[in-house]
């Protein structure tokens, strides 16, 4: 059973870095000469936001990797 609850939260991790990976799929950072406010182009998004969105996703995927692996261990 435990090896299940395992499983199950590597699945769930796959799945949180996935709707992690769609809010960025496609936008590019604001760099440091863009203007916020007049910025016509909804493709830009912070870059602090951007870089701590794709962070997310590898953390995530990485977390559901090592959980699979070890359901599959025990």
């Amino acid at each position: 059973m435990d090896s299940l609850v395992k499983f199950c939260v590597g699945i769930v991790l796959f799945i949180v870095a996935y709707v992690f990976y769609r809010e960025v799929r496609g936008k590019k950072p604001l760099r440091l000469g863009d203007n916020r406010f007049f910025i016509e182009d909804e493709n830009r998004v912070s870059a602090t936001n951007y870089y701590k969105t794709w962070r997310m996703v590898i953390v995530c995927i990485i977390g559901g990797i090592t959980f699979i692996v070890y359901s599959l261990e025990s």
